[in-house]
């Protein structure tokens, strides 16, 4: 998204320059200001979220295990949308995967639980966690 909102802002200032208006410019400067904002603010919220898996290290054959997200905003802003896909093995979930998609307020923290069911004997790995941010109006993911 930010390739095409590079190429937004040189049209308008493209169109700024020949039509040498103040409509063109002042849509200019909002279009930028929006995209600096966007750009800053998801940064932020990068260096402020953090996750963790809480879950029993071990589960037996026929056994169903617990796991929870706690994922948590140490941040004075808000995270307006954050995508969680966590890749599970078949052999615990019948292949499906977790997939959720959560808002923080700041100093906010939430817990995402949902439980597998160990159908087969073995060592399976859980994850990657994937989480995915992003800014209210779609500048910035």
């Amino acid at each position: 998204m930010l390739i095409e909102s590079v190429v937004f802002l040189v049209l308008l200032f493209v169109i700024a320059a020949l039509v040498r208006g103040g409509v063109a410019l002042t849509v200019l400067y909002i279009f930028l200001g929006a995209v600096i904002l966007s750009l800053v603010w998801t940064r932020q919220s990068v260096k402020h979220v953090s996750c963790k898996r809480k879950f029993e290290k071990r589960v037996f054959w026929g056994e169903d295990i617990e796991i929870r997200l706690a994922i948590k905003n140490t941040g004075w802003l808000p995270v307006p949308w954050l995508y969680v896909y966590e890749s599970l093995p078949s052999e615990l979930t019948a292949g499906t995967a977790i997939k959720t998609l959560i808002h923080l307020r700041p100093k906010d923290q939430l817990e995402v639980p949902y439980t597998l069911h160990a159908y087969k004997r073995g060592y399976y790995p859980v994850g990657p966690l994937v989480l995915k941010f992003g800014d209210t109006i779609g500048l910035a993911d």
